[in-house]
């Protein structure tokens, strides 16, 4: 059983029609470093558990007004000096409000900051992650996971030109029905503008390297020192090098092992066929997988959606008792529609990441839908306040107090 089996759960989509607060609540500042498990914070979320990162930590934390749980991520306390730190995890939050609402990704519920710290509010996924199937998955199964992240990670890349640079099994969340969803932002870069695959495949969107995780990086996310100790030809990462680490994460899970353990192995050593380590894998499959691992990135597959494409006809061509999502694949995962609330947390979390401008125009379409919506009218007050147009900000108040005295 999991810490929250005893907790009566409520639908997302339930949630709009009953919940009376648009934005996260304003209160009596708690500082994260401090939290620990029992602990209740803004009279409203009670802490049931902490997970450590390299710089990060998650809450587990039950919200007794929504009657739901979420995933807060923040900081560690240690890292409140370290200037690249904080903006990379002000990136993380930025990216992550920005992909909105996908099937395949984790959704950022909204950002709140306290005592001066960001913390995001995570869809919580219960399921636990692709870790956990390592070994053990089939072959329709396995391919069922690796269209899903394809299909998360192509939409990540079409909205806001996003390279994740640490696609991993523990990057990889599974819900209880099988979803999985791509999650922990804290190494993308965004463009911050749509690219097409043409553009993605021919290497266009630049990155810094030397970020990942070691085993699941391609050669040239590697620092220049390393590609150089090597003979290596300096390239630059893509979402190519995306598609390397997807082949690490799904030749792992299929086969049970790494197919290179080190860096001198990255840079020298061909793996093993994972057919050699299991004989279901479809030879299309196989082939599929080693092409990913490709150590040139000319050579891999140019971006998520072709790779998508080509793991789609693998599992048509699997004799009929295999292919237990239907005789003809059907990709589920999709973009959602945002909800007034979802508009107007989102612009709650621009605001705070110190972007009023963006966070005005998701005001204007919480209003669109709701006219009459007072902390809508309160909230692009504030922001509009924040930018000096006092007169326009006084019109917003102005108007929500109208609505609601």
């Amino acid at each position: 059983m999991g810490i929250f089996d005893g907790f009566r759960r409520k639908k997302p989509e339930q949630k709009s029609a009953e919940t009376k607060r648009e934005t996260p609540p304003r209160g009596e500042q708690v500082s994260p470093g401090g939290w620990q498990v029992g602990d209740r914070i803004l009279n409203r979320y009670e802490i049931h558990d902490v997970k450590w990162g390299g710089m990060g930590i998650v809450y587990i934390a039950f919200d007794s007004e929504w009657n739901q749980i979420f995933a807060i991520k923040t900081f560690q306390d240690k890292y409140l000096r370290d200037e690249d730190a904080i903006d990379r995890f002000m990136n993380e939050a930025e990216t992550w409000v920005n992909l909105e609402r996908h099937t395949n990704i984790v959704f950022a519920n909204f950002v709140q900051k306290i005592e001066g710290k960001p913390c995001i509010f995570l869809e919580y996924i219960d399921g636990g992650d692709l870790s956990h199937y390592i070994g053990r998955l089939d072959i329709p199964h396995g391919l069922d996971f690796a269209i899903q992240l394809c299909n998360g990670m192509d939409y990540a890349c079409r909205q806001l030109g996003v390279i994740h640079r640490d696609i991993k099994p523990q990057n990889a969340m599974i819900t209880a029905e099988g979803v999985l969803k791509v999650t922990d932002f804290g190494l993308v870069k965004a463009l911050g503008q749509r690219m097409t695959a043409e553009e993605l495949g021919q290497g266009s969107p630049i990155v810094s390297r030397g970020m990942g995780t070691l085993a699941y990086m391609p050669p040239e996310q590697f620092p220049e020192e390393i590609q150089r100790g090597f003979h290596f030809p300096l390239r630059e990462v893509t979402t190519r090098s995306d598609i390397y680490s997807f082949g690490v994460t799904f030749y792992q899970a299929l086969t049970g092992s790494l197919p290179l353990a080190t860096i001198e192995h990255i840079f020298t050593q061909k793996p093993t066929n994972p057919a050699n380590l299991n004989p279901s894998i479809p030879r299309q499959l196989d082939l599929l997988l080693m092409k990913c691992l490709e150590k040139d990135p000319a050579r891999r597959y140019g971006s998520f959606e072709e790779l998508r494409g080509e793991l789609i006809e693998i599992y048509h061509a699997l004799p009929e008792e295999q292919r237990v999502f239907g005789e003809r694949y059907v990709v589920k995962g999709k973009k959602e529609p945002l909800t007034a609330i979802d508009w107007g947390n989102k612009g709650v979390s621009l605001d705070a990441l110190g972007k009023p401008q963006e966070a005005i125009a998701c005001y204007d379409r919480v209003l669109e839908i709701d006219p009459r919506d007072a902390g809508a009218w309160s909230n692009k007050g504030v922001a509009l306040g924040t930018l000096g147009r006092y007169d326009e900000a006084i019109a917003c108040l102005d108007r929500a107090l109208e609505i609601d005295p």
